[in-house]
């Protein structure tokens, strides 16, 4: 059973109606992270800010690509400082990190000091990847290998990876495990290319699913949920 997790979480889960920040999907974020580390597990965020900038909206309409990536790793930062608030709120312990130099509300980007509070069971939250052009989900993938995770597990609206989106789509069929090498081939959207490719080479599992807490807390117990994927030779 995986013990070392790194949670990739999209900014939309955060947001309710028309709040891009709601305190009640606040709460329900950080009782679900809790469901993961009442059970004994080391967890990592790497959150995103789709609920307060669209990136690819703003480059549609001519705007500078890497000033809207800096605006979105921003907003991301923004997510974790409200998530921390959160978490503490119910009483964990938790860091958010960013390469941005924010000492009021984030603490300096350390390799080292981060492995340590994650092995200690801080909740460490990371926003962006700290560069333009690199996603939050490459982004994830980084920060997984750095602390030595053994699992990247990544919540969706949906139950796993399927064929097609099952939202539009009543026949979709669903993956219960694919390769890396499977997902890349047939263009799944799982995760964009350059993280499949940099999980698939250095052997990061990866596991999507539901963000509910009743399949959160089946995968804290060791149990199948959503869609397993991985490389091939492991």
């Amino acid at each position: 059973m995986p013990k070392k997790v790194l949670l990739k979480l999209s900014g939309e889960f955060f947001q309710h109606d028309t709040n891009a920040i709601a305190t009640e999907s606040l709460k329900a974020v950080a009782k679900n992270i809790l469901t993961l580390q009442q059970a004994g597990m080391r967890v990592a965020v790497v959150v995103g800010a789709g609920n307060l900038v669209r990136g690819r909206h703003f480059v549609a309409d001519g705007y500078d690509m890497p000033t809207v990536h800096y605006a979105g790793m921003l907003s991301a930062v923004v997510n974790g400082v409200m998530l921390k608030a959160a978490l503490e709120q119910q009483g964990a312990s938790a860091r958010v990190v960013s390469t941005f130099d924010i000492p009021q509300v984030t603490e300096p980007h350390n390799p080292s000091k981060n492995k340590n509070a994650y092995e200690a069971g801080e909740v460490l939250i990371a926003g962006g990847s700290g560069r333009p052009f690199v996603t939050t989900d490459t982004g994830a993938v980084l920060f997984a290998l750095e602390l030595g995770a053994d699992v990247l597990l990544k919540a969706t609206h949906v139950d796993g990876v399927y064929d097609s989106d099952p939202r539009t789509n009543a026949s979709a069929q669903k993956y219960t495990s694919i390769t890396y090498r499977q997902a890349l081939a047939e263009n799944l959207q799982v995760m964009d290319g350059a993280a499949l490719a940099l999980a698939q080479e250095h052997g990061l599992e990866m596991v999507v699913c539901r963000w509910e807490q009743a399949a959160l807390a089946q995968f804290a117990a060791g149990e199948a949920v959503g869609t397993r994927v991985y490389t091939e030779n492991k």
